[in-house]
């Protein structure tokens, strides 16, 4: 379970930087891509969503679907909740940038797909570790001393 906004956020940047051989572009959109697709994995998160990472691979493409169906609507009510604040604000954004020329929606989907896949790949020893780190890192900088517990 990923347990807060800013962790969702930790593993969006880890994943998008992990994609090898990006080009200016392609760091320009996961750059743009790090909160929506943060928004979706603690969408995924929060609603005990039992199919965790799948869940996000369908939701991602359905940019424009209805928010009864696994998608960018659907994550961004999930994330507004009142008893959600910290989190408002990543479906606030989601739903602003799923207003973006189709085009540019294209690119953003595009980015976070490769981003999964990377995760889902076979050989993705470089990518769970980095996640491991930085999750490992924050969880001894926090001043709380809560960990943090990522599930899939």
């Amino acid at each position: 379970m990923i347990g807060s906004p800013s962790v969702a956020l930790d593993i969006a940047e880890t994943l998008l930087a992990s994609i090898p051989g990006q080009d200016i572009s392609d760091k320009l959109w996961a750059s743009v891509a790090v909160t929506p697709l943060a928004a979706l994995l603690f969408a995924a998160s929060i609603q005990n969503e039992t199919s965790g990472i799948e869940w996000v691979r369908r939701a991602i493409s359905n940019v424009d679907a209805d928010a009864s169906l696994p998608g960018w609507r659907q994550a961004a009510e999930i994330c507004r909740r009142p008893t959600r604040q910290s989190a408002q604000s990543l479906g606030e954004t989601l739903l602003r940038i799923a207003t973006f020329d189709p085009r540019q929606r294209s690119s953003i989907v595009y980015i976070m797909n490769a981003a999964l896949a990377l995760w889902a790949a076979d050989d993705v020893k470089g990518t769970r570790a980095a996640l491991c780190r930085v999750l490992t890192l924050r969880r001894k900088s926090a001043k709380s001393g809560a960990g943090h517990e990522v599930q899939w």
